[in-house]
């Protein structure tokens, strides 16, 4: 019997880290690369950006958007021009993103140029922040999302009171109507190999009718954050300031 081989061209590898150190990204890539048996990766994610990695640019111009006026702080900057002159460079890693549970870190980090995609935490019951913040920047810059935790760690279908939400429609919320653009794929970890089939056989592009009916129903749990899932609760009230005529 003759085996079946799969292209290395045909693959999407990624892996990345939530270390900031040069010395720890380093080994982390050595580790990533001699695990997959390859060369290079495709994508490499600095994971985990929380707000405390951004700065206020006393230096540039005055901004009405409080967003607008902050920056990525000197050490993740010192990482990113690594991967960049390093390993991009030497082709060992094709693309760079930043993955992040905070919208605002979003935002910033879609006007960086030196980023090429976003990973975003976009469901039922964390979108308004997505919607408003995140998702704006990253279309007037051009970049990317790659969305996930779509089922809030599986307590949206748990949770919902009719039996009728699927995994499948967690996911194909997140490629519904207000995500596209910029959401362009979603990272699911499926608990089992027949979760995966019911997801790839009944995923939809959006929910369709349903959708505002079981955005109403994420609402509920996004306002109570019982469970605490959502770090940044705050975040949800943001709206993006322009500046006004005099």
């Amino acid at each position: 019997s003759s085996e079946t081989t799969t292209d290395r061209s045909d693959l999407f590898l990624a892996s990345g880290s939530a270390d900031r150190s040069i010395d720890r990204l380093e080994q982390r890539l050595e580790d990533c690369l001699e695990y997959s048996g390859g060369s290079y990766l495709d994508c490499f994610v600095l994971e985990y950006m929380t707000p405390e990695e951004l700065t206020v640019d006393v230096e540039g111009d005055f901004h009405p958007d409080p967003i607008m006026r902050l920056m990525v702080h000197p050490d993740v900057s010192k990482a990113i021009s690594h991967i960049r002159d390093n390993w991009m460079k030497s082709g060992k890693v094709r693309y760079l993103a930043i993955s992040t549970h905070s919208h605002v870190v979003g935002a910033v980090m879609a006007r960086n140029e030196n980023v090429d995609a976003l990973m975003i935490r976009y469901n039922l019951s964390h979108k308004e922040a997505a919607e408003e913040v995140t998702f704006p920047a990253a279309v007037a810059n051009r970049k990317p999302v790659i969305a996930f935790t779509t089922t809030r760690w599986n307590t949206l279908q748990e949770e919902w009171s009719e039996g009728a939400l699927s995994t499948a429609d967690c996911v194909s919320f997140a490629l519904g109507s207000r995500a596209r653009p910029p959401v362009e794929g979603v990272l699911h970890s499926a608990r089992d190999e027949a979760e995966l089939e019911e997801v790839m056989e009944s995923l939809k592009l959006g929910l369709g009718e349903d959708e505002n009916v079981w955005r109403r129903y994420g609402e509920g749990m996004e306002a109570n954050n019982d469970d605490f899932f959502d770090e940044y609760p705050e975040e949800r009230y943001l709206k993006p300031r322009v500046a006004m005529d005099d």
